[in-house]
């Protein structure tokens, strides 16, 4: 049985639009990404230097956002989800397929593969890896504890995600790793870890 929580919500200022408001409860990676396998299972949330524990639920902050800036993160979140899953960037997005099969190009020799991504809005796709990132490092949940920003930096993402900016593209890029076959379904909580990028 899990802990109840109070049906009550406390009204706050909202980190994301500084507006004043009622909290909302407000996911750090969207709940349709971190689904069990079988509906009514749990997950097992691994993290780094702890035991892993079950969830029944995926990450939720209830005094991150108020309604006004969940619906900025909500509508990013939207898109993500549908446009991850067509182009099978997610798990949810395979069917009942365990590899990415034609998809995936193998460097010959290696562990390695390639893939080649169209049609998708790139301005999007970064504006939603701007905002999980902003709100792994402005969340107080003891899960996200490695993700930690300078406050400048975290006002300029605040400001981005409102105003829907990309730019500079420099700031904070991201680099996307795709598994070519599925795994075990998990909450892999975030562990700060450093990858070099040849150029």
């Amino acid at each position: 049985m899990g802990k109840s929580r109070s049906s009550k919500k406390q009204t706050g200022i909202c980190k994301l639009t500084r507006t004043k408001g009622v909290f909302v409860d407000s996911h750090i990676i969207p709940k349709a990404f971190t689904k069990p396998e079988q509906p009514g299972l749990p997950l097992v949330q691994f993290n780094s230097g702890a035991r892993p524990i079950r969830r029944w639920s995926s990450w939720y902050d209830p005094q991150l956002v108020t309604q006004s800036g969940e619906s900025i993160l909500a509508a990013f979140d939207t898109w993500a989800v549908s446009e991850l899953r067509k182009q099978k960037l997610v798990w949810s997005g395979w069917g009942h397929n365990r590899t990415l099969g034609t998809s995936h190009h193998a460097i010959s020799g290696t562990p390695w593969g390639i893939r080649k991504i169209e049609g998708i809005n790139k301005k999007s796709l970064r504006m939603f890896f701007l905002t999980l990132l902003w709100r792994a490092a402005a969340t107080t949940l003891p899960e996200f504890s490695e993700v930690v920003l300078p406050d400048k930096d975290l006002e300029q993402l605040r400001q981005m995600i409102c105003m829907s900016i990309v730019e500079p593209i420099s700031f904070y890029p991201a680099y996307l790793i795709q598994l070519s076959t599925i795994g075990i379904a998990h909450n892999h909580a975030v562990i700060a870890q450093v990858k070099e990028i040849q150029a």
